[in-house]
């Protein structure tokens, strides 16, 4: 079908969609219209006035009911940074400016703790293959989830995998930009796509029914 053709979703959270004259950047202003819309980020959920992600590690359930649309847009953009790793290349071109002016450095990977240090080592890596390859918003995001996938949630590299020098990632084994696809690789990405797919699935189904029945429970609490 025709991207023209294609119907457009009708607005289901108008507070959501309100969201977007709270910022000035283009990439959350399109994200609050795609989820007032109910379309979400890969991994994010949008359920009976909540906004979730399906991963209970280091996972969230956001209640937006009742709050003005000011203080959600506040909120979730700082959430789904935080929680979500979901940045626009602005808001990784600031996240560095930030960075530059503190001044401790590390020798390698294995040295850096924190999950916040790490997520701003790896959006300064992103940042750098966005200005070589000429990357839009969506690919520098996708980009992002690979590395933390293949760190965190698939596991299929490791610290030894990155090479850090000069207070910086360099290179990550085996996750490169293939110039025929125009778009990066994980080489290591398990071959069995649909499989992986399905299981995310069947979680992201598994979150769901969770949400509901805690937001039942806490209804009642309020009762």
């Amino acid at each position: 079908m025709d991207d023209k053709n294609k119907r457009v979703r009708d607005v289901i959270y108008p507070e959501i969609k309100q969201c977007e004259e709270y910022v000035s950047d283009i990439f959350w202003k399109k994200l609050f219209d795609d989820m007032s819309r109910g379309k979400c980020p890969k991994n994010i959920v949008i359920f009976n006035n909540t906004v979730s992600s399906v991963y209970k590690r280091n996972g969230f359930i956001y209640d937006f009911k009742n709050k003005d649309s000011e203080t959600i847009a506040q909120d979730l953009v700082e959430i789904l940074k935080t929680q979500g790793c979901i940045y626009s290349l602005n808001d990784l071109k600031n996240e560095q400016k930030e960075r530059d002016g503190i001044n401790i450095k590390y020798d390698s990977w294995k040295q850096i703790k924190t999950r916040k240090i790490k997520q701003q080592y790896i959006h300064d890596f992103v940042l750098k293959q966005s200005q070589k390859y000429k990357l839009n918003d969506q690919s520098s995001k996708s980009l992002i989830n690979m590395i933390n996938f293949a760190l965190t949630e698939f596991r299929t590299h490791r610290s030894d995998d990155i090479e850090f020098k000069n207070n910086e990632i360099v290179t990550i084994k085996d996750i490169y930009y293939d110039k025929d696809k125009k778009c990066f690789i994980n080489k290591r990405e398990p071959e069995d796509k649909e499989e992986v797919k399905k299981n995310v699935n069947i979680l992201k189904k598994s979150w769901e029914n969770f949400i509901i029945k805690t937001y039942r429970e806490y209804k009642q609490i309020l009762k």
